[in-house]
């Protein structure tokens, strides 16, 4: 076993799992519908993407169907987006939303290939 595992938090009592600031209890999530968009920036445009990616947050926040949203930087040049919806509605809502106008408008200048978007039917959420 490494280091961490089996650490307790003796401040909150044996085991007790420690919140992030804010937390108000458990988490429910009604999720069943997702999106996984994987993009390949063209060569020396990684930064740039990764901007574009950080000020799309705003927009997604911005959007009531959408549950979550994360970008990701898997490689040099790979991200991907996922995100997560309560219903049909909310992810085609997104799909026709202000983010896939905003990289549609630069994907050429930024993306070295159209982006893979899969349709996600989510199994399992924590």
């Amino acid at each position: 076993m490494g280091k961490t595992a089996g650490r307790r938090d003796t401040h909150r009592g044996e085991g007790s799992p420690r919140p992030c600031p804010g937390w108000r209890g458990r988490i429910e999530m009604d999720v069943n519908y997702g999106l996984l968009a994987k993009l390949q920036a063209r060569p020396g445009r990684a930064d740039d993407l990764a901007k574009l990616l950080e000020a799309a947050r705003e927009l997604a926040v911005a959007e009531n169907g959408t549950v979550t949203w994360y970008a990701f930087r898997t490689g040099d040049g790979t991200f991907g987006i996922f995100d997560t919806f309560a219903d049909e509605a909310g992810r085609q809502a997104h799909l026709n939303g202000r983010i896939p106008v905003a990289l549609g408008e630069v994907a050429s200048e930024l993306l070295s290939s159209d982006p893979v978007i899969d349709e996600v039917a989510i199994v399992a959420v924590k």
